[in-house]
């Protein structure tokens, strides 16, 4: 992964839109919020800040221009989440996941779906190695 770094809230919030809606101006991000929006000046900076940190790119549209995200959500995640691994669960899933359940941060519904989720990727990885035995 590039030099990412973490996101502050105001900025992840931006981002967040710019996941969702792809291509667009600094105005529909900021009416991406709905009642709550920040003002176009407060958005349009953050969208600076972003693309400084490498997050960000545009493409001139008129008068205007087109905001992108460079970094996908699912990469930012696995950075994030590495990162939360490492610095406090000694890159512990098993530590990670145990911690919420003991702090109440994983409901009993979300643990039955995590088991049945790992019950079958242990199932499909065991059929893989059958089929590699087998070759």
């Amino acid at each position: 992964m590039k030099n990412l770094r973490e996101l502050t809230d105001a900025e992840a919030q931006i981002m967040k839109h710019l996941w969702i809606l792809q291509k667009c101006s600094a105005r529909e991000v900021m009416e991406a919020y709905g009642k709550n929006k920040p003002s176009i000046n407060t958005v349009s900076t953050l969208i600076r800040i972003l693309e400084q940190k490498g997050f960000v790119g545009h493409k001139p549209s008129g008068r205007s221009f087109t905001y992108f995200p460079k970094i996908s959500r699912e990469t930012y995640l696995q950075f994030l989440l590495s990162a939360t691994l490492k610095q406090w669960f000694d890159n512990s899933a098993t530590g990670m996941i145990s911690f919420m359940k003991d702090n109440g941060m994983l409901l009993s519904d979300e643990a039955k779906s995590v088991r049945k989720m790992l019950k079958k990727d242990k199932k499909a990885d065991k059929e893989k190695t059958d089929k590699a035995s087998k070759k």
